[in-house]
């Protein structure tokens, strides 16, 4: 029967890049790791990568056709779906939202260089990042932390960022 993969990354790419878990893999776990998942991405009807970045790694599978792999980004992922919003329940300010753990591996820095560039234009935007345990700084920053959707307290405030946000990223 069809079947589909929804990656955000995976061993092959993470090994060669040496970063996250896919550093910490032994060589041997490494290589049963990709034997598999190249067999699933190269046998599966179709693959969808969070981002396009992941989407142009997909060409160091053997074999697998890059013209079956489609980009799904990714979305707020709450267990049941925000109300409307409107622009009244967005913040006042220009308001950019960063929701990642994994700061470096998401392009974090990335994000900090182009709001200093948002920040020239519009000098009363910012930036609230969530997820990363070490501090992000900078003009017009918020550094809120680690929010997790299982406690009650920080999904509702999750949430309320979600709804002031005029931009995700």
């Amino acid at each position: 029967f069809p079947y589909y993969v929804y990656s955000d990354d995976f061993t092959r790419n993470a090994v060669a890049e040496q970063r996250s878990w896919g550093g910490q893999l032994t060589g041997v776990e490494a290589l049963e790791a990709e034997k598999l998942e190249d067999r699933l991405f190269v046998e599966a009807d179709g693959v969808f990568a969070f981002s396009e970045r992941i989407r142009r790694r997909f060409t160091i599978v053997p074999g697998l056709d890059l013209s079956s792999v489609h980009v799904a980004y990714p979305g707020a992922n709450f267990s049941d779906p925000p109300p409307e919003v409107s622009v009244l329940t967005r913040s006042a300010r220009p308001t950019v939202l960063f929701v990642g753990k994994e700061w470096e591996r998401k392009g974090g820095p990335c994000v900090i260089e182009a709001f200093k560039r948002v920040r020239v234009r519009v000098p009363t935007a910012r930036l609230v990042v969530v997820g990363p345990q070490t501090p992000v700084a900078g003009a017009g920053v918020e550094h809120v932390g680690y929010l997790s959707k299982d406690d009650p307290e920080h999904a509702r405030r999750l949430r309320r960022l979600f709804e002031e946000a005029w931009v995700f990223c």
